[in-house]
């Protein structure tokens, strides 16, 4: 029997989203304010949505037991081998059947630094079970793929089920916060509805965060967010259908 895992709280995105915020504040303030400036996002939160996505996966990336800076190294050589290697992949399929034309030392060697580094986070992670020896039976986890992490030994099937996941929801997670931000900054009222909605429910304090009742009590949230979903997978398969 499949059961969802159990989401911290959104202390994962709470967390991704204040680094998102420091990054922006650091770019604002290397700027002039004079003349005004423009900050592009849509790299930033694919790199959130990278990272949020491999903490929820691995529950290592963004974890207590490692430094910020050795997060962020990781998280930055990784995204780079990453998205060298997956500009290959995207030449390869274009040539379906004769994508072995399409080939280089460049992309051998980001698919193996990829794989390196995917399978130290993984041995990270196991040794952090064998170190911590959490109860899995009487605690809950968030960790997608906590079984396999417990019971695997070798890190090889874990890194498989993390490429195919990451593949899968890199760029889409990516392509639907860049259509929220873009939505929210072209309708001004809509903002104020759903400041007003959040307002009524949690109350001023802004350092309070909504349980899982909550969230589903603000209807006008909610159906934005499937709205933005259904918009970002049209921008995306109209990407696909161009290139």
């Amino acid at each position: 029997m499949i059961q969802r895992p159990t989401l911290p709280d959104l202390k994962l995105f709470e967390r991704g989203f204040q680094q998102l915020q420091a990054s922006m504040s650091s770019a604002a303030h290397h700027e002039s304010t004079a003349t005004g400036f423009d900050i592009d996002i849509k790299e930033r939160l694919l790199d959130l949505s990278l990272k949020m996505i491999t903490e929820f996966l691995l529950g290592v990336g963004a974890d207590p037991g490692t430094t910020a800076s050795d997060s962020t190294d990781w998280m930055d050589e990784f995204a780079a081998q990453f998205n060298t290697a997956f500009a290959w992949i995207s030449k390869r399929e274009r040539f379906k059947i004769f994508y072995w034309m399409v080939d280089g030392i460049e992309f051998r060697k980001s698919c193996s630094a990829a794989k390196r580094l995917v399978d130290d986070l993984i041995c990270r992670a196991m040794e952090l079970r064998k170190t911590e020896k959490l109860d899995s039976a009487s605690s809950e986890t968030y960790v997608a793929l906590e079984p396999l992490l417990r019971h695997e030994q070798d890190p090889k099937p874990i890194r498989d089920q993390y490429m195919n996941l990451i593949l899968a929801g890199k760029d889409s997670s990516g392509a639907l916060l860049s259509w929220v931000f873009y939505a929210l900054a072209r309708e001004p009222l809509l903002v104020a509805e759903l400041v007003e909605e959040i307002e009524c429910m949690l109350g001023l304090d802004e350092t309070r965060k909504p349980d899982k009742t909550e969230l589903n009590a603000m209807l006008k949230l909610d159906r934005f967010v499937c709205e933005s979903k259904s918009k970002a997978l049209q921008n995306c398969t109209a990407r696909v259908r161009d290139s």
